[in-house]
Order: C-alpha cells, then sequence, then structure tokens
C-alpha cells in the first residue's frame, strides 16, 4: 500500500512540474482570445489534442481536491470547478479553432 501511495505522488509531482509552465503562459493569455493567432491545422492536430489530456489529468487532480476545499472552505466550493474544470474545457471545445 505504501508503494502504492509513493508512485502516486511521486506520478503528481511530476504531472505537477510539467504543467506548471502551461499554468503560467495561460494565466499571463487568460482573457485575450485572437482569433487568427494560430494556424487552426496546428491547434486541431496538436493544442486541442494536448489540452484533452489536460482536461483529463485535472479531472483526476480535481475529485480530491473538491473534497478538502469542501471540508477545509465550503463556501468556495465553486473555485475548484471554475479553475480545474471549466477552463480548460473552454479551452477544448468552446474555444475557436486558431484563436490559441
Amino acid at each position: 500500500m505504501r508503494h502504492l501511495v509513493r508512485k502516486f505522488l511521486v506520478t503528481a509531482a511530476i504531472l505537477a512540474t510539467l504543467s506548471a509552465p502551461a499554468a503560467t503562459f495561460a494565466s499571463s493569455r487568460m482573457g485575450t482570445i485572437e482569433v487568427g493567432k494560430t494556424s487552426p491545422m496546428w491547434d486541431l492536430a496538436f493544442l486541442r489534442p494536448v489540452g484533452f489530456a489536460g482536461l483529463v489529468a485535472s479531472t483526476v487532480v480535481w475529485i480530491p481536491m473538491q473534497a478538502v476545499v469542501m471540508v477545509t472552505r465550503p463556501t468556495e466550493w465553486k473555485m475548484p470547478i471554475d479553475m480545474m474544470l471549466k477552463k480548460p474545457f473552454e479551452f477544448v471545445f468552446v474555444d475557436p479553432l486558431g484563436s490559441h
């Protein structure tokens, strides 16, 4: 059991380390969608699949995070949903092609 927990924590740390630059880049560009910024083919072939993988990973991380937030700060229960589910979902499924 200890080995499984250790393996999970190492995997979570690696994912957090790898996603930190992307999160910084995304937060600096939040709210600035410029159509025509990226080729739609690049967006469809590379950015959307990577965004979908990020959505899946953030969903996996969101489940325990939501439980912790509900116990520690029940009035802020919407914050993890917006940050971990809504924004990645909009990136993948709502934003127009070529807007990233």
